[in-house]
């Protein structure tokens, strides 16, 4: 609001990203002065990041989404509200999941025959009245969010949105007004880093240390997209404890080669031909491929990224993978023969 205030005045303004002022680690001091020319420096010097600053008509389409996701966490405290309650009155529903169609019917069952006290009842019956409520109202705003979707403004976008999995109209909505236009973020990193999806670091040196995601910038469409992720299905092969499917690596086949994509080279794992890590989570047999050990993938990542034979070292590596390879009657003969070499070359050979 004071930014339009400012430019209908007639003068340029823009808003900075408070958290992304850069400060000194031993500055103690506040003074409005001081912190003025500071602002006016970084200013000048292109280091503040200025901000996009939605126009009146997305900021009242914004505030509508977000009044629908305020009716949302008042509907699970009014839950929670009715299922403690009836807790501490000893009743506890056990015959399935909570807030099913039977789990309704349940309710309404203890209020249609009055099994509680007459205090308990009141209370009760005001939970759920209450709980009615916030649905009806979630139900009617549904409506409003779902009709503003259709308009040319939002159509596209949240089309494109709901061809994701885990993606409805109501969290399209959401994304489309939180972040705004995609199109100013450079790249997918940059817009994970605006929902805080980046995972945190620590490195120094040689080292490099990553910990848990960062969650900082825009809470509403970062918690967005980690719901859309929780609802999507893993494939029957990244289940834990399935059974690899007909012809997959287990059984010495491998997956379709992509198309357009350089024929692996030999005895290189079967993910590797399919263009995914041998220790991917969505393969948990690896260990039972022939040839899955780390030195054979960092051998075909060597192959993969450089395109030829990999240094001396890596050679004698291949070299030790070979000969433990090789049969027990094989290296048995193999160390036979290297005795009779050396007994053959007599003790000054070892000597020296």
């Amino acid at each position: 609001m004071l930014e339009r205030k400012i430019r209908s005045w007639g003068h340029e303004c823009e808003i900075v990203a408070p958290s992304l002022i850069p400060r000194r680690p031993g500055e103690r001091r506040k003074h409005d002065r001081k912190d003025a020319e500071e602002r006016a420096r970084l200013y000048r010097a292109g280091e503040l990041v200025t901000i996009r600053v939605p126009t009146e008509r997305e900021e009242r389409v914004r505030d509508l989404v977000r009044c629908r996701g305020t009716f949302q966490r008042e509907i699970l405290r009014s839950r929670h509200y009715i299922l403690k309650f009836l807790a501490r009155r000893g009743m506890v529903y056990r015959e399935g999941k909570n807030w099913t169609l039977r789990h309704m019917m349940w309710l309404r069952a203890i209020q249609r025959d009055a099994v509680l006290e007459t205090e308990d009842q009141v209370v009760f019956g005001e939970y759920l009245a209450l709980l009615d409520y916030k649905v009806d109202r979630r139900d009617e705003l549904d409506r409003h969010i779902e009709a503003l979707a259709l308009e040319p403004t939002y159509k596209e976008a949240v089309g494109r949105l709901c061809c994701l999995k885990g993606i409805s109209t109501q969290a399209a909505m959401v994304l489309v007004t939180e972040i705004g236009d995609f199109r100013r973020f450079e790249h997918p990193g940059k817009l994970m880093a605006y929902v805080g999806l980046v995972p945190s670091e620590h490195s120094s040196g040689g080292t490099r240390r990553q910990g848990s995601i960062t969650k900082a910038g825009n809470s509403r469409a970062g918690m967005c997209l980690c719901a859309g992720s929780v609802d999507l299905p893993l494939p029957a092969s990244a289940r834990r404890g399935a059974e690899p499917p007909p012809g997959g690596p287990a059984t010495g086949g491998h997956r379709p080669q992509l198309e357009g994509a350089a024929p692996a080279p030999q005895g290189v794992p079967a993910a590797w031909r399919a263009g995914r890590p041998a220790r991917s989570r969505r393969w948990p047999w690896h260990g039972s491929w022939p040839g899955s050990s780390g030195r054979s993938c960092r051998k075909a990542r060597w192959r993969s990224k450089h395109g030829g034979a990999p240094p001396e070292n890596h050679r004698r590596e291949a070299s030790h993978n070979a000969e433990r390879e090789r049969s027990p009657e094989a290296r048995q003969e193999n160390a036979r023969a290297s005795y009779v070499a050396g007994t053959e070359s007599g003790p000054e050979t070892h000597a020296t």
